[in-house]
């Protein structure tokens, strides 16, 4: 199978299973974050046996933490794109779904719970520690903020203005050409205090529905962090 020319590197060698290992970088409401992992490995038995992740906070105002991790199981051979190249890449993954939320309890050593178990097979190939990162909202209820801190990752607000959709009138209403353009009339019912802004589809002009990517808020584009595991 394929290579990754870009990616990291974490090792589940025994001599290094007492140690927290970087495995992935971001950031979010302006904090930059790492998260780190510890891996205990059976080479005998070809069995992750115990995963252990933690989080790290370096500049920013927000405090992320972990809110929970599980592997993906059926997750296991995909189809990737280096940036750059357009050949489509088939890699051999261990997946594990991190959910990830601001404003909680930080510096937790959270344990991602099961074994996991490769085969002959897997270990003919380079396998890679996929981290598949989910941001949640701050308020755990989906409200636009937590403690009076306004979640900018999902919503999007200006002063006393009525809440807008974060879609292709945005442009139009953060220049104010309409102070107060078309919104969605769920959200007024609700009183959310501000628009969730992926939250309206974009419809073409055969009533189908399309993607529509730059409608996303900052905090449903999470990208995926891939280090080449050595065994």
């Amino acid at each position: 199978m394929n290579k990754l020319e870009i990616s990291g590197t974490v090792s589940f060698q025994e001599t290094c299973q007492d140690r927290w290992q970087a495995i992935y970088f971001s950031s979010s409401y302006g904090t930059t974050f790492s998260i780190l992992g510890k891996f205990k490995y059976d080479k005998v038995q070809k069995k992750l046996l115990s995963t252990t992740l933690r989080l790290v906070n370096y500049k920013g105002p927000i405090n992320m933490a972990i809110a929970s991790a599980k592997y993906k199981l059926a997750r296991k051979w995909i189809e990737v794109k280096e940036r750059g190249i357009a050949v489509t890449k088939i890699i051999r993954v261990i997946s594990i779904e991190v959910e990830v939320r601001g404003l909680i309890i930080t510096n937790v050593n959270t344990p991602v719970k099961n074994e996991y178990v490769l085969t002959d097979c897997d270990l003919k190939n380079d396998v890679y520690l996929e981290i598949d990162r989910v941001l949640l909202k701050l308020n755990d209820g989906g409200g636009h903020k937590e403690n009076e801190v306004f979640d900018s990752e999902f919503f999007y607000r200006d002063g006393e203005r009525n809440p807008h959709a974060f879609s292709l009138k945005r442009i139009e209403y953060m220049q104010a050409r309409n102070l107060n353009p078309p919104v969605d009339a769920r959200c007024i019912e609700e009183n959310v205090g501000g628009k969730e802004v992926s939250r309206i589809e974009r419809v073409n002009p055969k009533k189908e529905k399309v993607d529509n990517s730059a409608g996303k808020s900052p905090g449903n584009v999470c990208p995926k962090g891939y280090s080449k595991i050595i065994f």
